[in-house]
């Protein structure tokens, strides 16, 4: 599983580190930031305080979701290399009719997204101490 893996991941560092230079920049120009320079906070501080927590929640996003799609992507992977694997199993089910393990591959691919999508949203809670779990929303 790790050959497939690797497979699919390193194009997408090249998107990730994008990701992070944009919301990088784009929170540099807030006032706050503006606000930590005029009190003469030395650029690390910022950096550290301010921009990388600030920036890293659209960064959560994309990588939660990169993932879940990289896992399941690995199936895929795993057929065209012929690697012995859940992929090539869930292939061969699939050409001999084998509904069981067709159904079973199909929830556990589901439940490997929701799953994802949980930690992501978890993972805001530690990043962004606004965001808390279970909060009402304020009106």
């Amino acid at each position: 599983l790790y050959l497939p893996i690797m497979a699919m991941s390193i194009g997408g560092f090249g998107g990730v580190a994008r990701l992070v230079r944009i919301t990088a920049l784009e929170v540099q120009g807030e006032d706050y930031i503006r606000t930590a320079r005029a009190k003469g906070l030395p650029e690390s501080a910022i950096s550290g305080r301010h921009v990388l927590p600030n920036s890293l929640l659209p960064l959560v996003t994309v990588i939660g979701f990169a993932l879940t799609s990289i896992i399941e992507g690995a199936f895929f992977v795993e057929v065209l290399l012929g690697i012995p694997g859940i992929g090539r199993f869930t292939f061969e089910a699939v050409v001999s009719r084998d509904y069981d393990v067709i159904l079973a591959m199909t929830v556990i691919t589901s439940a490997v997204f929701v799953l994802m999508n949980l930690l992501v949203e978890i993972s805001y809670t530690f990043i962004d101490p606004r965001i808390r779990l279970g909060a009402s929303a304020a009106t």
